[in-house]
C-alpha cells in the first residue's frame, strides 16, 4: 500500500517488507524479578526465599538462585529467538537503531566483557547478562570486519572475518537550533488536501456509536427495568445467609413458584390442598409452601381472569421466547438511521392463554405499590412481550394485562 507499518517483534512472525526498522533496541530485557520468592523451572524445580521472622530478613537460597539463572537464561535465549524474527523480515534493507547517552563508555564496558579470549570468542557470561538487544548487536558488531568504528572507541584490535555485510554508524543528537528548525520550515511543503484528509481521519466519528451501548441479545425484564434496576440489586441472599422466615422477594417468588407448577382446575377448587400437593412433589419449600398467601390466590381464581384462565382451552406458563425484534422498537431513544438494526430479546411470559380475539398476556407482580406504579415500572415489560409472543405464535394479541397480588386486582393496559 506504500505506507509504513509498525508492529512488535512477535507480530511480525510470518510477513516480509523490503525495509524494515528495528528501533528502540536499548529497552531493557526483562528478568527475574529479585522479589518473587518462589520460582519453579524445568531443570533446577522449585527454589524459594528463606524468611527468618524472628529477624525481619529474607534470604535468598542456593536452589531459588540456581532456578533464577535458569529462568534468565532461558528469557535471554528466547528474546534471541525473538530478534532473530525480526531481523529476517526484511528483503533488501535492515536497519537497527539504538541509543546510549554515554556511547564511549558504553562500548568499553562491552569490549572488557566481551572476549574471553583472542579468537574472538564470545564471553558466555558476557551472553548470559546481555541487558537489551542492543548488547547482543553492539557485540556481534563489535567483532565484525566493518565493525571498526566500534574498536577505535574502545582501542581494540580483534576482528574476524564475518561472512555478510553490515554498515555501523555512530549519529550524534542533532542540534536542533532556531536556525535548523527555519530551514526545515523554508523547505517544507503543505499538500492542502493531504492535510485535509489527515484532519478528516483523525476527526472521523464512527457511524454506530450508539450502538455500542446497545447488548445484541438482552433479557426483556432487563430492557424494561432499566431506570429502576438498582432498586433490586442484591435483593436476594444466598442460601447460608437465609433466616428462618423469608423475605418480601422470596414470597413473592414462592407465589409465582406456585402459580407455574399448580395445576390451575384444583388450585381453584382448594389451594391448600394444592400448596400440600407441590410441598410433597418437591416443587415448594417447606418455608415457602407456609409463605403462600391463600387468600390473595382464592381473589384471583375467583376473579374473572381467574375463570377464564381455568375454563381457556390452551394455556401456557413460564411461556419462554427467543426473537429478533427491531432495535428502535426497545430503544426508543436511537434515531432513524438505525431503522434497520436489530437485537435478540429473550425472556419467559407468567402467563398467557387464547381466547376468542388471540392471545392474551398476564404479568404476576407481588409488589406493594399502587396501579400507576405497576404501569409505570412494568408496562413497558408488557409491550415487549406482546411482540415477542405475536412473533413467537404467529397470532394476533387480544391484550395484555398486570395481575396485582397485593390488590387482588387486574390491570388491564
Amino acid at each position: 500500500s506504500g505506507n509504513p507499518k509498525a508492529m512488535t517483534f512477535k507480530s511480525s512472525k510470518g510477513l516480509q517488507f523490503p525495509i524494515c526498522i528495528i528501533a528502540c533496541l536499548e529497552e531493557k530485557i526483562k528478568s527475574v524479578d529479585g522479589k518473587i520468592n518462589l520460582l519453579l523451572t524445568e531443570k533446577c524445580g522449585l527454589g524459594l526465599n528463606y524468611v527468618d521472622h524472628k529477624r525481619g530478613i529474607k534470604y535468598s537460597t542456593f536452589p531459588r538462585n540456581a532456578a533464577a539463572i535458569e529462568s534468565n537464561a532461558y528469557q535471554q535465549s528466547e528474546e534471541m529467538r525473538i530478534l532473530y524474527v525480526a531481523m529476517t523480515r526484511a528483503k533488501d534493507f535492515l536497519i537497527m537503531v539504538g541509543a546510549n547517552d554515554k556511547l564511549d563508555s558504553y562500548i568499553n564496558s562491552i569490549s572488557d566483557e566481551l572476549l574471553a579470549d583472542t579468537n574472538a570468542r564470545f564471553n558466555p557470561y558476557f551472553v548470559q547478562n546481555c541487558n537489551s538487544h542492543l548488547d547482543m548487536l553492539i557485540a556481534s558488531a563489535f567483532v565484525h570486519k566493518n565493525g571498526e568504528v566500534l574498536r577505535d572507541i574502545a582501542q581494540e584490535r580483534v576482528g574476524c572475518d564475518s561472512i555478510g555485510e553490515i554498515e555501523v554508524n555512530i549519529v550524534n543528537e542533532v542540534d536542533y537550533n532556531e536556525e535548523f528548525i527555519n530551514q526545515i520550515e523554508e523547505n517544507a511543503s503543505f499538500d492542502e488536501s493531504r492535510y485535509e484528509a489527515i484532519n478528516k481521519s483523525l476527526n472521523a466519528t464512527y457511524p454506530y456509536k450508539d450502538l455500542n451501548k446497545i447488548f445484541v441479545k438482552q433479557s426483556a425484564s432487563a430492557l424494561a427495568h432499566k431506570e429502576f434496576s438498582n432498586d433490586f440489586a442484591f435483593s436476594t441472599q444466598p442460601l447460608f445467609m437465609q433466616k428462618s422466615k423469608l423475605t418480601a422477594a422470596q414470597r413473592g417468588t414462592a407465589m409465582h413458584k406456585f402459580m407455574q407448577y399448580c395445576d390451575f382446575v384444583s388450585a381453584s377448587k382448594s389451594i391448600s390442598e394444592e400448596v400440600e400437593r407441590l410441598t410433597s412433589n418437591g416443587k415448594l419449600t417447606t418455608a415457602e409452601a407456609e409463605s403462600i398467601n391463600e387468600e390473595n390466590l382464592n381473589a384471583f381464581f375467583c376473579s374473572e381472569i381467574g375463570k377464564k384462565v381455568v375454563n381457556a382451552k390452551k394455556v401456557y406458563k413460564e411461556q419462554g421466547f427467543m426473537v429478533e425484534l427491531p432495535a428502535r422498537t426497545v430503544h426508543k431513544d436511537l434515531g432513524e438511521e438505525f431503522d434497520n438494526e436489530k437485537i435478540i430479546v429473550q425472556g419467559n411470559a407468567d402467563l398467557c392463554f387464547f381466547d376468542e380475539n388471540g392471545l392474551f398476556i398476564v404479568d404476576y407482580k407481588t409488589d406493594k405499590a399502587d396501579k400507576e406504579e405497576l404501569i409505570n415500572r412494568y408496562k413497558p415489560q408488557l409491550e415487549i412481550y406482546a411482540l415477542a409472543l405475536a412473533q413467537t405464535f404467529d397470532t394476533n394479541i387480544s391484550g395484555t394485562a398486570i395481575y396485582s397480588f397485593y390488590n387482588k386486582e387486574l390491570i388491564i393496559l
